[in-house]
């Protein structure tokens, strides 16, 4: 098994602040792994209430060598990448307004040799000590991307991803010849080996670039089941994933919800082909691209988060094909298009919230404004709302090339480092909802079209019909009996004592967000 091996493309160091302007962190909150000889520190400085504008600048870090110490030596070299976490509700009593901001700093620690498995990494840093025992198995390796919900059985062409991106540092080339391997989590069973192979040179900053050299690690001979998860020996573990219908239908699912959460109320066959054969009106085919992004030509307005509108073509050339190897190929694109938006794309994270295990924080949704922390939104007298997160299914716009000016959403995107403009394409991204061009979508340019690209991969007429179970009673309380249901709480509702033999049923004891309210929550009874 070969080692890896490290070329830096850019200097190292290049952030270097001196401790008296350094930001006060509030907290490390991982340490973990981007490559064989790099640990990866995770600091989130406390929330900034943010003009915007020239105001607004990444947040200072002490970032001074000496003191950065991994194992009682001083780092070999430290780079950094900031972005913004979650954004808080807006201050408008201030003028102008202010945006309260949380940022996370990955920073990166070069060692002078590769990690080795089983060893304790004990780091000192400005902001206090923590320790990693590093472990192929268990220790989450940031640059292995794969679908963190699941990939289609559909499809006999399967993928992850591996590209180090190492903030002002740049990224890692690594050398042919080095291995990795997919584990059953249960059993802890190595089920598939392979070679990364190379896919390119993807470093550029213009375009749709990730910054990255690009490995890909193959899934295709994967079976139906998980979850798995990906490692790279001397790098560690991606996050766990599945292959088959129960994530095709969890991802469905979620995106026919996501669709249901936000409602109001000629012959192409030649077309299509010949698109699906020489690539879509956008790019090139998934296959052939660094990351399965389809958008080449236009990082804006959820370009790089809406695979569905690249997929469409290949979905309605399948139904046409009647070459079994075409057929195949063009189910494949669909699969892979898939894969982007939930976690295989070079920030290693899902644009879908309610999927996958880094999802957005900070939609710009207003009813997620509200779900999110609880509260009431002042139209009815309830004092119950409930914090549940929030609403699941947004696919967010996601990177975006260029950016407004406007102070509301640089109160965000300013926080970045390195700089926006110096970014790769594909990572032009912070999780705030005032940043409308990352984290604003609509149901006709995100949703619908993702929605239906997942439902091509689901087959949901093999589920049972949905039936509606009466719930039983047997007091002055009523619980439904299904999972996630709404318990009728005396303390709150005045519900009346069931007589013997009675049936009760929760007329409608759960609202539209799956939250239980005084609003919806009546009862009748039915005599048998």
């Amino acid at each position: 098994m070969n080692t890896f091996t490290l070329s830096i493309a850019a200097g190292i160091g290049a952030s270097v602040l001196g401790a008296s302007f350094a930001h006060a962190a509030t907290a490390i909150v991982s340490v973990h792994a981007a490559a064989p000889q790099v640990i990866v520190v995770e600091v989130q400085t406390a929330a900034t209430n943010e003009a915007g504008g020239t105001a607004t600048k990444p947040d200072l870090l002490d970032l001074t060598l000496s003191k950065w110490l991994v194992n009682s030596r001083v780092a070999l070299g430290i780079s950094r990448m900031s972005t913004p976490y979650d954004e808080q509700k807006a201050l408008t009593n201030a003028s102008p307004n202010l945006f309260p901001v949380t940022v996370r700093h990955k920073i990166y620690l070069r060692l002078d040799n590769p990690l080795v498995q089983g060893q304790p990494y004990t780091i000192i840093t400005p902001y206090g000590a923590t320790r990693l025992a590093f472990d192929n198995r268990a220790t989450w390796c940031e640059s292995i991307k794969v679908n963190q919900t699941g990939y289609s059985k559909l499809a006999s062409s399967r993928f992850a991803n591996f590209g180090a991106y190492l903030g002002d540092a740049g990224s890692l080339k690594l050398p042919a010849g080095s291995r990795y391997e997919v584990i059953d989590q249960r059993s802890g069973r190595v089920v598939l080996g392979g070679e990364a192979r190379y896919i390119k040179d993807d470093t550029a900053i213009a375009g749709a670039s990730s910054g990255e050299h690009v490995y890909r690690l193959r899934l295709d001979q994967l079976a139906e089941g998980g979850p798995y998860f990906v490692s790279v020996p001397g790098c560690g573990r991606s996050r766990s994933f599945a292959v088959g219908d129960d994530a095709s239908r969890k991802i469905a699912y979620v995106s026919a919800r996501g669709m249901y959460h936000q409602r109001c109320g000629t012959a192409l066959k030649d077309r299509i082909v010949y698109f699906a054969d020489r690539g879509g009106y956008i790019g090139p085919s998934p296959e052939s691209q660094a990351y399965p992004q389809g958008a080449a030509k236009f990082l804006s307005w959820g370009a790089t988060t809406t695979q569905g509108k690249y997929a469409d073509v290949y979905a309605f050339a399948s139904l046409f094909a009647t070459d079994g190897v075409k057929k195949q190929a063009y189910i494949n694109a669909v699969s892979q298009y898939a894969d982007f938006s939930l976690g295989l794309n070079p920030l290693g994270r899902s644009f879908v919230t309610g999927l996958g295990t880094d999802t957005p924080q900070s939609p710009a949704h207003l009813d997620s404004y509200f779900t999110k922390y609880g509260l009431a939104d002042g139209a009815g007298g309830d004092p119950h709302v409930k914090a549940i997160g929030n609403v699941p299914g947004i696919v967010v716009y996601g990177p975006t090339e260029g950016r407004s000016g406007a102070a509301y959403q640089t109160a965000v995107s300013n926080k970045l480092y390195p700089a926006w403009d110096k970014l790769p394409g594909l990572r032009r991204w912070g999780d705030g909802w005032s940043l409308i061009n990352s984290n604003e979508f609509s149901t006709w340019e995100t949703m619908v079209w993702n929605a239906a690209m997942h439902g091509f991969l689901y087959n949901a007429s093999q589920d049972p019909e949905a039936t509606s179970t009466p719930a039983e009673c047997d007091g002055a309380t009523c619980a439904e009996t299904k999972p996630n249901a709404c318990v009728i709480e005396p303390a709150r509702f005045a519900t009346p004592r069931a007589a013997p033999g009675t049936r009760v049923y929760g007329f409608s004891g759960i609202n539209s967000y799956g939250a239980c309210t005084t609003k919806v929550a009546q009862l009748s009874c039915e005599m048998p």
